[in-house]
């Protein structure tokens, strides 16, 4: 669902089925650690007691063990989106070691993110890209790539 837009916008995407594990976010902080800047992460999961708490993993777990420099955002799953879309609810995950706190914030409800229709993720995920996404830098480079190419193909051909 998600692999088009990271295509399209050459971004990585990281899916993920419960914790990351340490050679995850080690190979992760590898391919981010070359940028002088924070990299932005856009955290996608369930409204459930693990899939709040990850990002907090995640965030903790890069800076402190790896040294990344980051700014993670929750872009979904969230309450007013569960709300909005009027998305079928579970009772929570009682053997959760999280389950307590998360209950007591937020009742005993738990909404799976594919809960969220296809066409509506992909759009979220593409609104919040693009307020990070300088298009114009992009398409600077793009052209620098085509002249490479362009002069690489024809020194091939010269040969």
């Amino acid at each position: 669902v998600l692999e088009p837009i990271a295509n399209e916008y050459e971004i990585i995407l990281y899916p993920c089925r419960g914790y990351n594990s340490y050679s995850a976010l080690k190979e992760a902080a590898e391919r981010i650690g070359y940028i002088d800047r924070p990299t932005v992460v856009l955290y996608m999961g369930d409204f459930d007691p693990s899939g709040q708490d990850m990002p907090r993993d995640i965030r903790d777990r890069l800076t402190k063990d790896f040294g990344v420099q980051l700014d993670l955002y929750v872009i979904a799953l969230t309450r007013q989106q569960i709300e909005a879309y009027d998305l079928p609810p579970a009772p929570a995950k009682r053997t959760d070691l999280r389950a307590a706190a998360f209950m007591a914030r937020h009742g005993d409800m738990a909404v799976e993110l594919d809960a969220l229709p296809p066409n509506v993720l992909q759009d979220l995920v593409r609104d919040n890209v693009e307020q990070f996404f300088d298009k114009s830098a992009f398409e600077q480079e793009a052209e620098i790539e085509r002249e490479e190419r362009t002069k690489l193909e024809h020194l091939i051909g010269a040969v």
